[in-house]
């Protein structure tokens, strides 16, 4: 999204620091960015192409799917596979953060 964006997360620490109110705090930042609603509509449809499937399980993992056989799959297959992938990932990262 960084990318995407063209700004750094710290440009986007001072923006969110700065303006109380979520939704305008991200106006603010596709306005920094140069964004309009058409680039943000493709990305987002290039995004769910590309992660819908984790994007599922994350919201199976939050509770917000269902389908409670299915929901409890996914975070099954979330917590004992995915996540702990990830970690280690992370944590090569030099980030020790997340235990």
């Amino acid at each position: 999204m960084l990318s995407f964006l063209g700004l750094t997360e710290l440009d986007i620490r001072r923006i969110v620091r700065s303006e109380p109110d979520d939704k305008r705090a991200g106006q603010v930042v596709l306005q920094s960015a140069g964004k309009m609603a058409r680039d943000v509509a493709a990305f987002n449809r290039h995004f769910v192409r590309r992660y819908g499937i984790l994007l599922v399980i994350l919201d199976a993992d939050e509770g917000r799917r269902k389908s409670p056989l299915g929901t409890k799959v996914m975070q099954v297959t979330y917590n004992a596979l995915i996540f702990p992938i990830a970690r280690i990932m992370y944590n090569r990262t030099g980030h020790t953060d997340v235990k």
